[in-house]
């Protein structure tokens, strides 16, 4: 049997297979980026994988966030203390997007979900990334990044009333209680991209438009234009906001000369298809 993990900032998508690819078990749990959960905390998420005894993991591959050279090893050893006789191999999110957009191609790589990350892609490895600073600092184009520029739109009253109302009968946007999430809790970025859905299901409105607009921009400028990706390459995006706002990402990606190819909104099958023609 396979087990493949795709682990982004938010959630982690599970998919347990035989050789031949049929699906024998599938499943999503919370986000396992090891910059963010605690050891305790990741082993109370794996035994959340329910696997008969008998059945025999032979391989694992661990796609996820936060993923680097750095925390590798960390993340074996937690997958080693859940599946003790299974051999382990585990890599970047964006390793997994590269493979399961491009195969054995190349390409220009990226994600879009809660966070976001791209990389050139030479067909077997990542040859060139983009330093991911953090939605504090950049990730424009993100989840948590729009879901900020709608906050700073309704706390700053740019938003129309009618809009400002359906906010506020949606959410508890009290100052007291969203200064709480940003500041005071864990995962704040999740708790910013919890508001891209009122942005997808108001997209008809010319500020959210504009604010949708000038993100893929600022997405382009700075992780394609000013880390001087080719435009000759195929481009190619994995993500929930990728996939919802298709449109907007494809004008920016034209004003800079770029052409998107494949949008997956999860690269989980792409992935699988990959690793059972390389077995």
């Amino acid at each position: 049997m396979i087990l493949i993990a795709d682990s982004g900032s938010t959630k982690t998508d599970w998919l347990l297979m035989d050789y031949q690819g049929n699906p024998m078990l599938k499943l999503q749990t919370i986000g396992l980026n090891p910059y963010h959960v605690s050891n305790e905390l990741m082993q109370s998420v794996l035994h959340e994988i329910e696997i008969d005894s008998e059945i025999e993991i032979h391989n694992i591959f661990f796609y996820g966030s936060g993923c680097s050279e750095a925390q590798k090893d960390r993340m074996i050893l937690q997958l080693r203390l859940r599946f003790d006789k299974s051999n382990i191999e585990v890599y970047s999110d964006i390793l997994g997007a590269a493979r399961a957009l491009f195969g054995k191609s190349a390409g220009i790589a990226s994600i879009l979900g809660t966070g976001s990350n791209t990389v050139l892609f030479d067909g077997k490895e990542i040859v060139r990334g983009v330093s991911s600073m953090g939605y504090q600092l950049g990730e424009d184009g993100s989840g948590a990044s729009l879901g900020r520029e709608l906050l700073r739109a309704f706390f700053y009253k740019e938003l129309s009333e009618s809009l400002r109302e359906k906010m506020q009968n949606q959410y508890d946007m009290s100052p007291d209680f969203v200064k709480n999430q940003l500041y005071s809790k864990p995962f704040p970025n999740r708790f910013l991209a919890s508001f891209v859905p009122f942005i997808k299901d108001n997209i008809q409105d010319e500020l959210l438009q504009m604010i949708c607009q000038n993100q893929f921009d600022n997405y382009f400028k700075y992780n394609y234009i000013n880390n001087l990706m080719p435009t000759n390459y195929s481009v190619g995006l994995v993500g929930s906001i990728s996939y919802y706002f298709a449109d907007f990402l494809k004008v920016s990606a034209a004003k800079y000369g770029y052409e998107i190819g494949r949008i997956v909104q999860s690269p989980m099958e792409d992935i699988a298809k990959f690793h059972l023609n390389e077995l």
